[in-house]
């Protein structure tokens, strides 16, 4: 490890592509050997170079180990602000981030024991869905559920203890359902344990349904053996999509007050609106690969890379709209009529005619006759 450092640092100071990558290693590594504050200094001055380097993925793993080593110092507030800014520039994260934020979320809720715990079920059950062994075994010890296999620890609780809610654990689980949408089962354990803590339900089971048509009950609330029978005329079906070739849906029965139904409601429209984002965002990365957006200077027909150019196509942006005289100077061969071009297509009248007119290709005397017109016959060719 001593040895990779001392090559990596050589690289641009440290700082280099890969000189910042070997940080979260080296970090992670002083992380266990108990060094914290070596760790966290490391970040911290790292981090910098990271956000300058525009690498997304790079610096979203760097603010999240930041967030989880403040905690270990002391500075748990300080670290779940971080974690809050980091979740809050990337809308649309991938399940292993998802359940990273949930780990560390998990750490630094120790205040907390019920809260923590949801936190690291929570990201158990992703990364046992995403087949990540590693983390799950990290994610145990943390949690101190032991060591139980490869398979997440069982969220059930005894028939008849209500489950303890609060209104933060029920805003959390909404959150997650939001970007756990693209997984049809983890979802489903998301919306199940909603119904559970909202008691809202007498009953509900996460079904998974083949190509052949078989049904399986993967989990239960209340745990049962049997295969659940039919519904009453007050349950209902909250379908989750599809992950694979196998359709995924709850079966609901709702408690029997009249609140309880609307409550089972509003958890469904929540679930279907979910799933419903959760396609949008998943058309618009496949469109975005396959037919990449324009840039606003590919719209505007330039193509530019220095901090000067841009600033210049800021400032076309910006002025196009209103109808103020605009003079463009620049050297023969500057650009001044791709900018006017530019200038035109972003205004409110792209659909008229542009029409450029070089003044020093024109004699004087014919000057105002191109400018304003002529008479028909005024002068030969007319």
């Amino acid at each position: 490890m001593d040895e990779a450092w001392s090559l990596s640092s050589r690289l641009n100071d440290g700082f280099s592509y890969y000189g910042l990558w070997h940080v979260l290693t080296r970090a992670r590594w002083l992380q266990r050997c108990g060094r914290t504050g070596e760790a966290l200094n490391l970040t911290e001055l790292s981090l910098p170079h990271a956000e300058r380097l525009a690498d997304l993925n790079l610096v979203e793993r760097m603010r999240m180990l930041s967030a989880e080593l403040l905690g270990a110092c002391g500075r748990p507030l300080d670290g779940a602000n971080l974690l809050a800014i980091t979740q809050a520039q990337n809308p649309d994260p991938s399940l292993e981030m998802v359940a990273e934020a949930s780990r560390i979320a998990g750490t630094l809720a120790a205040d907390d024991a019920a809260a923590a715990r949801g936190h690291y079920e929570r990201a158990l059950r992703i990364f046992h869905a995403i087949g990540h062994q590693t983390a799950c075994r990290q994610t145990r010890r943390l949690a101190g559920f032991g060591d139980h296999g490869d398979t997440p620890r069982p969220t059930t609780r005894p028939a008849g203890r209500p489950a303890a809610t609060t209104p933060a654990r029920v805003v959390e689980r909404a959150a997650a359902i939001t970007h756990l949408a693209g997984h049809a089962p983890l979802i489903g354990l998301e919306v199940l344990d909603l119904l559970v803590e909202a008691r809202a339900c007498a009953h509900a089971s996460l079904v998974e349904e083949d190509t052949t048509g078989h049904r399986r009950t993967i989990a239960a609330r209340p745990p049962q053996t049997a295969e659940p029978g039919p519904l009453s005329p007050y349950g209902t079906q909250i379908q989750l999509g599809a992950l694979g070739s196998r359709q995924y849906g709850l079966r609901v029965e709702p408690c029997p007050t009249p609140s309880a139904r609307t409550t089972v409601m509003a958890v469904e429209r929540l679930a279907q609106a979910s799933v419903a984002l959760s396609h949008l965002r998943r058309d618009a990365r496949e469109r975005a690969t396959l037919w990449p957006e324009p840039t606003p200077e590919e719209e505007l027909g330039l193509v530019c890379a220095s901090e000067a150019m841009q600033a210049l196509v800021k400032t076309t942006r910006r002025i196009a709209p209103t109808t103020v005289p605009v003079l463009i100077t620049g050297e023969t061969g500057a650009g001044k009529e791709v900018f006017a071009r530019a200038l035109h297509q972003a205004g409110t009248r792209r659909d008229q005619v542009f029409l450029p007119f070089n003044c020093t290709t024109v004699p004087r005397d014919m000057l105002d006759a191109q400018l304003f017109g002529f008479r028909r016959g005024a002068f030969t060719g007319a």
